[in-house]
């Protein structure tokens, strides 16, 4: 022991033990005859104070209980004179892996297609990654949480797998967002280093996502960033056709190296591409930077570091004050236990946190996704808090007149967008047409819209003209109706005209016949009565 190293961590608890002496002195001289004498008439005092010996075990007793303070204070107040180096927190290096599920992320220029290549080898880090639990996120335009870090790989394949671009019901691809998410669930769980790898195609520059990455790394994190996609680009498929810019043309996406690559110096890491040849090399490189037998280098140490800390002697005063308590509360020793094991576990020394994140994930949005995953579309959107993706899942589910109703107030592009897409697999073609028109008026940049937009604007053009086209041949069918209800009118005419003559021929046949016969009645008789009168 060193005088020279001796001090208190908590020295304020030493306020509390002039209190307590005090509080102590005033008992022992409460329980005293001096003020029974003041009030007891002296030939009635011996017959009411107890005796001498009870008055001196008495005095003991609060003797006693004095000392039994003052060591559960002096302990409390945490005496030390000596350090040990203790771990600074648990070795483990947890590896949180950021997957991107944009649109574009279809791409066929790695076949089948950049998510499934993607997908493989991030299948192939969980089997080769032994330093510690893995995290697994996805993002688009909002990152969200497909499995809290954990070392049950089976179980990291099987949510890997279901990773698509139909998962998230906005499109984008926000890599800061993405970080800043990862950051903040390091912090909050007292993570001090930790891997971090990014697996995107992403195209465009974020200035924003490279203040975060740097701030990853002064954090004592590291970011590896996996460029996924060919160099010379690959449209992005979309389930109206290939996607398409304002003036029709198809978009070509390719990952933007010069990026990524400022990305993942910002983060302290190394960048690798995913693209032909180059994908088995980013496999070996990563497996050789990921697994522990390749050297962990300074994550190694760092995770490895120790600090001094002051070892307290407090814990060993509790033990003649355990005795103490035994001795003062004989019949009362249970009753007396409470007082020294409180501030025998008010001074052990605290854990070190562990990283753990099994309850940070446990909540209805975590259940639907797994629920959405799953192919129950139903229970996903019971489960969903925010409107947004109770529509997406609704959506799913085949229910868009749903959908459409929780997106009945859009705020955002992307609101507007959505509720369009539901209009238009609802065949409300103009109103989905008018959803799309107010999505680019908030965001002009927003290509999906604009793309289906146009879809839907041709959609109604051709409408139109097979409506045209139907009213044209409806009227031409009128015409020849029309024309052979005249033609058949005046065939009913002739007939009847000539049915008209051939009864007046007849008539007149009739007639004629008629009178020869009256005429030739007429000669008869004439002849007769000539040859009568010849006669």
């Amino acid at each position: 022991m060193s005088l020279e190293t001796f001090h208190f961590i908590r020295p304020l608890w030493l306020i509390a033990l002039p209190l307590w002496l005090a509080f102590s002195w005033w008992l022992a001289r409460g329980s005293s005859h001096g003020r029974w004498r003041e009030l007891i008439d002296p030939r009635l005092l011996p017959h009411v104070l107890v005796g001498a010996e009870r008055s001196r075990r008495g005095r003991l007793v609060g003797l006693l209980i004095a000392l039994w303070g003052a060591l559960v204070i002096l302990a409390l107040a945490g005496p030390t004179w000596q350090k040990r180096p203790v771990p600074v927190y648990r070795p483990d290096l947890p590896l949180m892996v950021l997957f991107d599920v944009s649109r574009s992320m279809d791409a066929d220029d790695l076949r089948p297609s950049r998510l499934r290549r993607a997908r493989y080898l991030v299948e192939d880090v969980f089997d080769e990654y032994r330093d510690g639990p893995i995290g697994l996120y996805a993002f688009s335009a909002q990152p969200f949480l497909v499995a809290p870090p954990t070392t049950d790989k089976r179980t990291l394949h099987h949510l890997a797998a279901s990773l698509s671009t139909d998962l998230v019901p906005v499109q984008g691809s926000r890599i800061d967002r993405a970080l800043k998410r990862i950051l903040e669930d390091l912090e909050n769980n007292n993570v001090r280093h930790a891997n971090v790898l990014l697996v995107t195609d992403e195209h465009a520059a974020e200035p924003a996502a490279l203040k975060i990455a740097a701030r990853l790394k002064n954090r004592g994190h590291r970011l590896l960033v996996v460029a996924v996609g060919s160099r010379q680009g690959a449209p992005i498929p979309t389930p109206q056709g290939l996607a398409r810019d304002r003036n029709g043309q198809i978009i070509t996406t390719r990952p933007n190296l010069e990026f990524l690559q400022a990305l993942a110096r910002a983060g302290g890491g190394h960048l690798f591409e995913l693209s032909g040849t180059r994908a088995v090399q980013a496999r070996q490189l990563l497996a050789d930077m990921l697994h522990p037998r390749a050297g962990r280098a300074g994550m190694a140490q760092q995770a490895e570091e120790k600090a001094d800390q002051w070892v307290e002697a407090g814990p060993w005063l509790l033990l003649p004050a355990l005795l103490i308590a035994a001795l003062a509360f004989r019949r009362g020793l249970i009753l007396a236990l409470p007082w020294v094991v409180l501030p025998w576990l008010m001074l052990r020394p605290a854990p070190v946190m562990a990283f753990e994140l099994h309850d940070l994930w446990q909540r209805p949005d975590q259940q639907a996704l797994e629920a959405l995953e799953q192919g129950d579309a139903r229970t996903a959107e019971e489960k969903f808090r925010n409107p947004r993706w109770k529509a997406a899942a609704a959506y799913r589910a085949g229910d868009y007149q749903r959908a459409i109703r929780l997106l009945s107030h859009p705020e955002t592009a992307d609101d507007w967008y959505n509720r369009g897409n539901a209009l238009a697999r609802s065949g409300r073609l103009e109103e989905a047409l008018t959803a799309y028109r107010k999505a680019l008026e908030i965001n002009p940049k927003h290509e999906d819209a604009r793309h289906n937009a146009e879809v839907v604007r041709k959609a109604l053009e051709q409408s139109r003209k097979k409506n045209q086209q139907n009213q044209q041949q409806n009227q031409q069918q009128n015409q020849q109706q029309n024309q052979q209800q005249k033609q058949q009118q005046k065939q009913q005419q002739k007939q009847q005209q000539n049915q008209q003559q051939q009864q007046n021929q007849q008539q007149n046949q009739q007639q004629n016949q008629q009178q020869n016969q009256q005429q030739n009645q007429q000669q008869n008789q004439q002849q007769n009565q000539q040859q009568n009168q010849q006669q």
